[in-house]
């Protein structure tokens, strides 16, 4: 079982008792500690992952950061930088191409079959397509791969707490 499917069982467990085996409150204090390391990272993850609306004040703050910090590295004016957090980040969030629902194929029109012909929106990626160009686009990818680390990092904090490297 991957640690996203571990955590999401956690999440919602009407079992808390600690049992000799692995079990759901093992899972919760692995993240705990995780989050302990990498607290704003969980953030990120949590909202992610586990559509956690708590974390969306605390995701954005993070998100203006690194699109500031992107920014002068790139050379762009930082002044919108809020503006560009923010459209980091609900891109990265709702990230599933809207034409083919992440399947990457189109569909076969009045059936529930998928064509071999590869999405034309997405280019049969599954993915929404960062529509910014030039500077400001490489900043858009910046964010995206940070969020994306950001996470990763969290899932091995998990793992590496639950001893299963």
């Amino acid at each position: 079982m991957s640690v996203l499917d571990l955590l999401a069982r956690a999440e919602v467990s009407s079992d808390l008792e600690h049992h000799d085996h692995d079990c759901d409150v093992d899972t919760l204090g692995a993240a705990g500690m995780a989050a302990a390391q990498n607290f704003a990272h969980m953030a990120i993850f949590r909202i992610k992952y586990l559509n956690d609306p708590a974390e969306v004040e605390s995701a954005k703050r993070l998100f203006i950061m690194w699109a500031r910090r992107a920014m002068i590295n790139r050379g762009v004016n930082p002044s919108g930088a809020s503006r560009v957090g923010v459209q980091a980040m609900t891109a990265w969030v709702n990230d599933v191409c809207q034409a083919c629902h992440g399947l990457k194929y189109q569909a076969i029109t009045g059936t529930p079959a998928l064509s071999d012909k590869q999405c034309s929106k997405c280019n049969g990626t599954g993915k929404n397509q960062i529509r910014h160009g030039g500077e400001l686009g490489e900043v858009f990818k910046d964010l995206l791969q940070r969020a994306d680390s950001a996470c990763v990092t969290i899932q091995y904090g998990i793992k590496n707490k639950l001893g299963r490297d």
